[in-house]
């Protein structure tokens, strides 16, 4: 069962006991929130939501003022760029992300907050990926974990995170008085914007296979209206804010009886957003598709119908109470480990997963390298995803030389983190006994690399990189 370690979290470290009983192990790590273990700089997703808004106010001014040529204004962009310090706070956060799954004691959870981050989806666009993202993480999803999955899809949606990505904070409903403003004064025939209401359905909760139409996004983007941020104030900090934490505007909400799927809504305005998300999450087709996701992600590339109903049961018995949806994925996970069912582990989980077994601190410890380029390069930066469904569960599409050389070459990498005596051929074995059933083709990595480095008892950096993207490591 030592795979089971990998398949659900990050494995186990040279410090971590294991468990007598593992199924209790993984399932009583969703009774509560984990703290955050990271000591150094963590903000709050409102501070940071208006440290974002000063920054973009900031940005669009240089727009405005006058410069001598295209060197002074870029010169100037670079100054703000700095003084906000755009990749340190990107890589604070995914230092934060990572020492908890690293170090932490609760790390199913983290694994769990890692797949509803990418469910949740924020693209790297605005620079969310500097201010945002990291904090809607640990702020917004981790805490809501503990709730319904109601709760949780209410949360992201109205979040500075989302509302922003997907352009919700334009959205206006054209009869609103809003909305009739800018059309008269600044000649925009629609101030409505669907973005928002297309991906709540078609990724965050019903599917395309619930049968919805265009009339009915429509709706649902008139639902989402007045749902957006605060703007043009000054912040916490006496600075000028372009936009900042949530709020609701009832000059932009569209008045009147919207109709979903042959459901009028016609309550209060702030009401109708939190009616439809309780409809939509309540939809059988809806409780299908998200447990059919988990599964693909923790349990088989192809769940059967028995695996994806168990998640369902759960789901309906509690109420949607995550920590119980939780508990049944893991439980699914752990009865079918047997199975044969391994899946190639996506490349941030890979990272970590040789952070946590060898013990090694780049959170915290980086060599010269920015944190963010290193996700980059391993072609999964968790704040930086292409488009809004986020990275892919199938292993096809993590399974290329392109990856597998990547890998590799991030094995070196990560071996200099090997602390003190580490690298010598005792830990290494130990750790991989520890976290693997079948281990005798990553012990005779050793006795490959030949009799001087044997006789040495170390690792040097290319047996590591054999190890880490061998068959055996990249799946489970």
């Amino acid at each position: 069962m030592k795979n089971f370690f990998r398949k659900v979290g990050f494995g186990l470290g040279p410090n971590d006991a294991i468990p007598s009983n593992v199924l209790i192990w993984a399932t009583s790590q969703f009774d509560k929130v984990p703290e955050i273990l990271w000591q150094k700089n963590v903000l709050s997703v409102d501070e940071m939501a208006e440290i974002h808004g000063e920054f973009s106010y900031l940005e669009n001014s240089l727009i405005d003022r006058k410069f001598k040529s295209a060197e002074d204004y870029e010169n100037a962009q670079r100054s703000l760029y700095n003084e906000y310090q755009l990749e340190g706070s990107e890589n604070n956060e995914l230092s934060i992300r990572h020492y908890n799954a690293i170090y932490g004691q609760q790390p199913v959870f983290e694994r769990m907050l890692h797949f509803w981050g990418n469910h949740f989806c924020i693209t790297g666009k605005d620079n969310l990926r500097s201010f945002a993202t990291g904090p809607y993480h640990r702020d917004v999803l981790r805490p809501n974990m503990m709730n319904t999955f109601e709760e949780l899809v209410f949360q992201a949606t109205i979040s500075h995170a989302m509302q922003k990505n997907l352009d919700n904070w334009l959205n206006c409903g054209p009869n609103s008085q809003d909305g009739k403003w800018r059309i008269q004064n600044d000649k925009i025939k629609n101030p409505l914007n669907e973005n928002h209401a297309r991906e709540l359905l078609e990724l965050h909760t019903i599917s395309t296979q619930a049968g919805y139409t265009q009339d009915d996004v429509i709706e649902v983007a008139k639902i989402l209206t007045g749902w957006g941020l605060k703007q043009n104030y000054n912040g916490k900090r006496g600075k000028k804010v372009q936009y900042g934490i949530p709020a609701f505007k009832n000059t932009k909400w569209e008045p009147g009886t919207k109709i979903f799927m042959g459901k009028e809504y016609k309550v209060k305005a702030k009401d109708e957003l939190r009616e439809l998300i309780k409809d939509l999450v309540n939809m059988d087709i809806c409780k299908k598709f998200i447990s059919t996701k988990l599964c693909r992600h923790f349990v088989s590339e192809n769940p059967s119908d028995k695996q994806v109903n168990e998640i369902v049961d759960a789901w309906n018995i509690s109420n949607g109470s995550l920590p119980e949806i939780h508990k049944a994925v893991i439980k699914v996970a752990y009865e079918n480990i047997n199975n044969k069912e391994e899946k190639v582990i996506p490349p941030e989980v890979w990272m970590l997963q040789v952070c946590r077994i060898f013990d090694f601190d780049i959170a915290s410890k980086q060599k010269g390298y920015d944190y963010w380029e290193v996700m980059e390069n391993l072609g999964h930066h968790p704040y930086r995803a292409a488009q809004p469904n986020g990275y892919s569960d199938l292993s096809d599409d993590w399974i290329s030389t392109e990856h597998i050389l990547r890998r590799m070459a991030y094995s070196r990498f990560l071996h200099g983190y090997f602390k003190g005596d580490n690298y010598k051929e005792n830990f290494v074995k130990a750790a991989i006994n520890k976290n693997f059933d079948n281990t005798s083709e990553l012990i005779n990595m050793f006795e490959y690399r030949g009799q001087r480095l044997k006789d040495q008892e170390m690792t040097d950096s290319n047996t590591l990189a054999l190890i880490c993207s061998s068959p055996e490591f990249l799946r489970a």
